[in-house]
């Protein structure tokens, strides 16, 4: 063999293994997009997407959704994010139309956890710092009224009054 016919076996080897490594990228559960499990359940069911672009938009949507909440539900980024993504699936439409139980294997929650989280009021709670600094500034002002001045709060020697106890 010459020289060039080692090149050109060379050429097709990294040919091939290129497309096996796509072929292993498509096949992977790692790189599947909204898109494409909105494409396979369409095949998968028989419908054509050119002639239902309505209802595969709406399936995007749909996965594209429960992947992000999937993605707000990991402990890494910590509870603040679990309990509002939590909030969002047990709200009314889910309970409404009974799906709490599809939305809990959806997303990977257990459903006692979403019963627990319908409770949470969706309103953030002011946290300690400021609550503490919401009572230092009530009790300044209410010091620095007038009615409640030092001058007629604290006794003086006159608003003072002794009795006297006999001891003998």
């Amino acid at each position: 063999m010459t020289n060039i016919a080692i090149i050109f076996k060379a050429i097709k080897i990294n040919k091939w293994q290129k497309k096996l490594q796509k072929a292993e990228k498509k096949l992977s559960e790692n790189n599947v997009t909204p898109k494409s499990k909105s494409l396979k359940i369409l095949t998968y069911e028989g419908l054509t997407p050119q002639k239902h672009s309505k209802l595969v938009k709406q399936l995007i949507f749909h996965n594209s959704l429960v992947d992000e909440v999937k993605r707000k539900l990991t402990p890494e980024l910590g509870k603040a994010h679990q309990r509002t993504a939590l909030q969002i699936v047990s709200r009314q439409i889910v309970k409404c139309y009974r799906i709490t139980t599809k939305s809990s294997s959806a997303f990977g929650v257990k459903r006692g956890k979403i019963r627990i989280t319908e409770r949470w009021k969706l309103t953030q709670q002011p946290k300690k710092p400021m609550r503490y600094k919401q009572r230092v500034d009530a009790v300044t002002q209410f010091l620095e009224r007038d009615d409640n001045s030092t001058c007629t709060c604290l006794p003086g020697k006159r608003d003072k009054m002794t009795t006297k106890i006999d001891t003998a």
